[in-house]
């Protein structure tokens, strides 16, 4: 790298643009004003093309030493021409040996007519010691007329000196790293606090419908299904749903009792099969003639209800005393059973009761 005071490097930029010459970058110039040092490139796009570049970068930095652990501020500053398209600058993270500590893009600015500027603040940082490069930028840019052409900025050394504490001894480059911090933001707390209420009205709201608040729901006991069949059966036949000629809900509601009172005597799905399903299911519960009297009632029943038919009044009374006999007669025979199960039961307890008393257990005198 050459160092020159400003007027020679007026001077030689001067002469290579009537010279036309063409590189990608073209040069890198140290210039010394004072207590700041600036690192400048440029950039040409072809030998045909005379004047200024169309693109000068500057990469200035307030020193060209620094101590390890200690923030470098850089200002790079973009000036280029009317119409030259510049693609944004990449600041890699890392940058080389160093760590991007921040970086602030500047607003372009117009200096002059036709000609623009931003200046970019950057602060980077390194642990390294010694002589420590910060590695070229890469942008693109695009002169109407002309290809793209990809610009990459001159390589920077930094004296990176080691860092040493009070009592003169080098501090270690590498330091520990810290316990790593939660952060919460306000709106995260209080999309918290919102899920958080809605969660609690939502189990409240549960618990109210099944009774965990206010005091427990009094359970119902489960009726006897020949109780709610007989139940039924005598409000229907007390309704005026006939007299009204309303004959497909009156099978309707004949039907489902039938229906309902096989599901809880039986424990099978019969309201929602169809004829032939719950024909098919019964056929190992009932005995046949029972099966054939139910098909006839079932059949009968849909074709009023989907064919819209009309039965007479001994026929809609024959329907309600089939359905009533039925359900009287299972029941008793429902009840026949269960008097002769409990009966067994109470004679097997008897008889282990009574073999009980013969039965010799350990530690017991004959």
């Amino acid at each position: 790298m050459i160092k020159f005071n400003l007027a020679q490097a007026t001077r030689l930029m001067l002469a290579l643009a009537l010279a036309g010459f063409v590189a990608a970058p073209a040069f890198a110039v140290v210039i010394e004003t004072g207590a700041q040092q600036s690192v400048t490139s440029t950039a040409q796009i072809s030998a045909s093309q005379a004047g200024p570049s169309p693109l000068f970068i500057s990469l200035m930095l307030r020193k060209l030493k620094c101590k390890t652990g200690e923030n470098l501020d850089i200002s790079v500053s973009w000036e280029w021409k009317d119409g030259v398209k510049i693609s944004r600058p990449m600041y890699p993270q890392p940058w080389g040996d160093w760590v991007l500590i921040s970086s602030q893009e500047g607003k372009a600015i117009q200096k002059e007519k036709g000609s623009w500027q931003r200046i970019d603040k950057l602060k980077i940082m390194t642990f390294m010691d010694g002589k420590v490069e910060i590695p070229a930028l890469a942008a693109n840019f695009q002169v109407p007329g002309q290809p793209p052409v990809e610009y990459r900025s001159a390589v920077v050394t930094i004296e990176v000196e080691p860092k040493v504490n009070k009592k003169g001894e080098l501090e270690a480059n590498l330091r520990d790293i810290k316990n790593p911090i939660w952060m919460v933001s306000f709106w995260q707390i209080l999309l918290a606090l919102l899920v958080a209420a809605v969660l609690l009205v939502g189990i409240a709201w549960y618990s109210k419908k099944v009774g965990l608040l206010g005091g427990a729901k009094k359970l119902e006991p489960i009726r006897p299904p020949e109780d709610v069949a007989r139940e039924r059966l005598k409000s229907l036949k007390e309704s005026d749903l006939l007299t009204q000629g309303n004959f497909k809900a009156y099978y309707i509601e004949l039907t489902d009792i039938l229906r309902h009172y096989l599901e809880g005597r039986y424990s099978i799905s019969a309201p929602d099969r169809t004829t032939a399903e719950l024909m098919k299911e019964l056929k190992r519960i009932l005995e046949r003639k029972d099966i054939l009297t139910l098909r006839d009632l079932l059949e009968r029943s849909d074709m009023i209800k989907f064919a819209k038919g009309s039965p007479d009044s001994k026929e809609i009374e024959i329907d309600w005393n089939v359905v009533k006999e039925f359900v009287e007669q299972t029941t008793m025979v429902y009840q026949n059973s269960l008097n002769t199960e409990i009966k067994s039961n109470l004679e097997n307890n008897h008889d282990l009761s009574k073999n009980g008393n013969n039965i010799t257990t350990p530690g017991s005198k004959l």
